[in-house]
């Protein structure tokens, strides 16, 4: 699966010979000879840069001008919205307070969100809580004074 460097097969060889002949044709091309103030010139490009203040103005003048048309559309686009009428909304009479319902509906046992519910979208009344029972009451008499009292 790899192949090593020292032992060579014959496609090796042949891309070897390939890579020679390309190192050997480019060599050979002829190429254009710097002038002689050439790392003057380049020198002197460098040095001839524009000031600050301008170079930041030109790089600051897409972003201004995208910053003033954003700004335009939306004070355009605040300008119509307020110029739209506003429906006539219909006062609707809210049902008034049945605040016996309420109290049976705060009572109740197993209160859930779907009695609220049905209290308040649907005027249901809720279910109406078992009655309760009262705990009878304790004759206090009937009770031994010994079972009052603390052993110690």
């Amino acid at each position: 699966m790899f192949r090593r460097k020292d032992n060579l097969e014959g496609d090796d060889r042949s891309m070897m010979r390939v890579d020679q002949i390309l190192r050997e044709g480019l060599r050979s091309l002829p190429y254009p000879t710097p002038s002689v103030d050439f790392d003057e010139r380049v020198l002197a490009g460098l040095h001839d840069s524009v000031p600050w203040h301008v170079a930041l103005r030109n790089s600051l003048k897409p972003m201004l001008a995208a910053m003033t048309g954003s700004f335009l559309i939306g004070l355009l686009a605040i300008h119509f919205a307020l110029q739209t009428p506003t429906p006539n909304l219909s006062k609707v009479k809210s049902s008034p307070i049945n605040y016996e319902a309420m109290q049976r509906l705060i009572d109740s046992p197993n209160l859930s969100t779907l009695d609220w519910w049905r209290y308040s979208l649907l005027s249901i009344p809720p279910p109406r809580p078992p009655e309760r029972m009262e705990a009878p009451a304790l004759n206090h008499s009937e009770i031994s004074p010994s079972h009052n009292q603390a052993t110690v």
